[in-house]
């Protein structure tokens, strides 16, 4: 990536009123205590909660809201009218009916009227159609003052996708700032949450109903399906309000551990000869029905449901399409006994339609019409595959023949298409998370898909993943605006969001650091982004410019103060300020990490103008952990950090001139052993664990992890933090409150009492947690779980690190000392 921004400007213009000055044509549409009279005509109506806003938004801004009515008045000069309605609209203000109303929420604006009686007429011939116009109009406005002015409109605008839902995924971890838990919202919360997605363009939600989103809200499963059920609830019945749909996604093959009968029937069936298809085993086919039950009590509050069938981390791998099949009617029976006009999707990432050798008997299925009618087929929404699990991979050949199969005889009518988007606008809060913008990530793929395979058969359904909520809402502003048109000029949406909710100055400044953000992490392309691609890059090829815009953003967004009378566009669940104070960490991370590159360039220089080893580690010694801060990070580490011991191990595979540094066993700052946690000291003394990416820890000899682990120092050290990495015998153990620290104090064994804890999973059943206790001294400490945790399964502890004061301790365990 290069230093500089390298935005693509292509595409339609958007309006950038907000940062136009008065012209004599435009349209003042309010003045202070003069609001326009909002006309209702015709047969359709916008959704109140729309209008609502309009007069909301409108009164907020000049002191008055306005009126509403459902005819035009007689002449009133001065009074600028905003007429909502249908083609009946345009034949009461003696206007052509536009073509765009026939188009599936199609809409026009028009400016039409005399001077001193203007009036702004925001045509379509359904709800949703006329809820998008008012947002349009919205958009247009610019504040002066107590006064609202547009510029004259002429718009004809209908989407690209017919239905654009937004995934509130669950929070896999408990989010370092409560702020950006969504789970723990309260309903006005909640509802401003939806209000503010529905306002950048998405017209549906899609929620999870799972054992993951029960787990989200207790360890208790049957308390955690309450909580959902209340919280997912809430979401639809928002988002119908916004004439929204509402999607369920469920994991209809690996149901998740904790469910003592679930786990009973694999056992069983594992343990068994495993002949014959899963489907026609009783005791699982009873444990699987128990669970679609569970599954079906959102059914009335849904329009569709995507059915996944695949887990990469699953107990159960389906032997056959036969199983999958089978069960997967048996799910649908339970949903279309309480709802019988609900729709039915497959998801096809890792289940029914793997690329590779199961692939043509997806195609019979299809052919043979196996599915029920109206099914919708869901591609992943990745470029290129889906790494890093090679059996996921989708290659745009893949993509067409699907296509191709789909559009084929009488399978054109009878079954949809459309795409299940992970990762490419966020990434789950369990993986390689960080706050991000990849508008230009998203435009790429978009166009694409548009130009690849929208010719063989039209895609119908798009949902996009929000993950990290908060922090990520402009890659999401930008997919829901791109998925209306992707020929949108990224660079324009951007500054539509960033002056929607701060206003055109400080708007200029969020912006400025949005994209220091998207050119350190994202790139302009999914290579550059993704985190498993050869060619991934965090940093441009400039840090020394890379520190630069972070400290001037750092500094600007320090200082910026609401600006003054100015009310946002968007509904927002907090005010703009902690919007600002969501983006600060991630800067502060990228600051951090250009002057740790800096400072290695600095050492390779010294190096070759033949500087000493002390001279060297001198340097060394400046490099500074990146720490997580208050933002999300992911397994198993913040992203800077990560790249920072990558790029520490590279520099410690070359010798240099003045002999090895010994990065991994140096007494100085040794990141590389203890950022993600190097060889560790067992209690019995007589092996270490060792970890790689996507596999579980293991003790070296016994191939075994162990139970406990402690490290040891000569001199005493003062220790307020431990961070623990662990493997669990089940993928569930969200609470941690059995965890013991200890500490040795010189006569005995202390127990470190747990002030606060926060957990991230990972791959492969393993858990990293960060404790913070209050300040302990000994030259020893130990960690370890005295009994099974809720939810089954004793933990094992693997891996450890030590902090005081938010710096690592420096000096290593000492390898010598006898075992505990």
């Amino acid at each position: 990536m290069s230093g500089q921004s390298a935005l693509n400007h292509s595409g339609p213009s958007i309006s950038s009123a907000a940062n136009e000055p008065p012209r004599s044509a435009d349209i003042i549409v309010a003045e202070e205590r003069k609001p326009p009279l909002i006309v209702e005509l015709g047969a359709v109506s916008a959704p109140n909660v729309d209008i609502d806003w309009l007069c909301s938004y409108i009164g907020r801004v000049c002191g008055s809201p306005p009126a509403r009515t459902h005819e035009i008045p007689g002449a009133q000069k001065g009074l600028t009218l905003v007429v909502l309605g249908d083609s009946q609209a345009a034949k009461a203000l003696t206007i052509p009916v536009p073509s765009v109303l026939d188009k599936h929420e199609g809409y026009a604006i028009r400016s039409v009227g005399q001077e001193d009686r203007p009036a702004l007429a925001l045509m379509s011939e359904s709800s949703g159609g006329l809820r998008q116009a008012i947002l349009h109009l919205i958009r247009e406005m610019r504040q002066d003052k107590a006064s609202l002015r547009v510029r004259p409109l002429e718009a004809d605008e209908a989407p690209w996708i017919p239905v654009r839902e937004v995934m509130f995924l669950t929070a896999w971890s408990p989010p370092p700032d409560p702020r950006l838990d969504i789970m723990k919202y309260d309903k006005e919360r909640l509802d401003a949450y939806t209000d503010m997605f529905m306002s950048f363009g998405y017209n549906g939600v899609q929620i999870l109903d799972n054992q993951s989103a029960y787990l989200g809200f207790s360890e208790n499963i049957d308390e955690g399906v309450e909580k959902n059920e209340i919280f997912s609830r809430a979401v639809a019945d928002r988002a119908r309000l916004h004439a929204g749909s509402c999607s369920l996604f469920v994991w209809g093959g690996e149901i998740g551990a904790g469910d003592p009968e679930y786990d009973r029937a694999v056992d069983a069936w594992l343990d068994s000869d495993m002949k014959g298809n899963e489907a026609d085993d009783p005791d699982l086919r009873r444990a699987y029905s128990r669970w679609y039950a569970r599954y079906a009590r959102l059914a009335d509050c849904a329009d569709r449901l995507i059915c996944h069938y695949g887990e990469p981390y699953g107990r159960l791998s389906w032997k056959s399409y036969e199983s999958q099949l089978t069960m997967h009617r048996v799910l649908m029976d339970h949903f279309s006994e309480r709802n019988p006009s609900i729709q039915f999707a497959v998801n096809l990432w890792r289940s029914f339609g793997r690329a590779g050798r199961l692939d043509n008997e997806l195609y019979g299925l299809i052919a043979e019409k196996k599915f029920a009618k109206g099914h919708i087929f869901l591609e992943p929404g990745m470029p290129d595959g889906e790494p890093p699990m090679a059996d996921g991979l989708w290659s745009w050949d893949d993509r067409r023949k699907l296509r191709q199969t789909l559009a084929t005889g009488s399978q054109e009518s009878y079954y949809q298409i459309g795409v299940w988007s992970d990762y490419l606008e966020d990434m789950e809060s369990d993986g390689v998370t960080f706050m991000s913008v990849n508008d230009q990530i998203i435009k790429e793929f978009y166009n694409q898909v548009r130009q690849r395979l929208e010719p063989i058969k039209p895609t119908v359904y798009w949902c996009t993943m929000d993950a990290n909520h908060i922090v990520n809402i402009y890659s999401m502003y930008c997919a829901a605006r791109l998925l209306w048109n992707p020929d949108y000029d990224t660079h324009e949406l951007l500054v539509e969001i960033t002056n929607g909710i701060w206003g055109p100055c400080n708007g200029a400044k969020v912006l400025h650091a949005l994209e220091t953000i998207r050119d350190t992490r994202s790139g302009p392309d999914w290579q550059t982004y993704c985190f498993s691609s050869g060619l991934r890059q965090v940093g441009t090829d400039d840090p020394a410019d890379d520190l630069r815009r972070a400290k001037e953003s750092i500094d600007a967004l320090q200082a910026m103060e609401r600006e003054d009378g100015f009310v946002p566009k968007f509904p927002l669940p907090f005010n703009p300020m902690v919007f600002t104070e969501t983006i600060l960490p991630n800067l502060r991370q990228i600051a951090i990490y250009a002057e740790n590159r800096i400072i290695v360039d600095e050492i390779v220089q010294r190096d070759r103008e033949g500087a000493s080893l002390q001279e060297l580690r001198a340097l060394k010694k400046r490099l500074r952990i990146v720490p997580s801060f208050d933002t999300w990070v992911g397994h198993p580490e913040q992203l800077e950090n990560a790249e920072m011991r990558r790029l520490l191990q590279r520099l410690g595979h070359t010798r240099v001139a003045a002999g090895p540094l010994s990065w991994d066993e140096d007494a100085g700052m040794t990141l590389l052993q203890m950022v993600l946690n190097g060889p560790a000291k067992a209690f019995d003394g007589d092996y270490r664990t060792t970890w790689e990416p996507g596999s579980p820890w293991r003790d070296e000899a016994t191939l075994r992890p162990p139970r406990d682990i402690g490290y040891a120092w000569e001199e005493p050290q003062i220790v307020s933090q431990v961070v623990v990495c662990y493997a669990s015998e089940t993928c569930a153990p969200r609470d941690t409150g059995d965890i013991e620290i200890q500490y040795y104090d010189g006569n005995d064994w202390q127990t470190a009492g747990v002030q606060s804890s926060a957990c991230w999973p990972g791959p492969e059943k393993t858990w990293r947690c960060t404790y913070d206790i209050a300040p302990a001294e000994g030259c020893r400490f130990r960690v370890f779980f005295p009994k099974p945790m809720k939810g089954g399964g004793r933990p094992v502890v693997a891996e450890m690190s030590f902090w005081h004061a938010d710096k690592l301790i420096e000096t290593p365990p000492d390898r010598g000392l006898p075992p505990f």
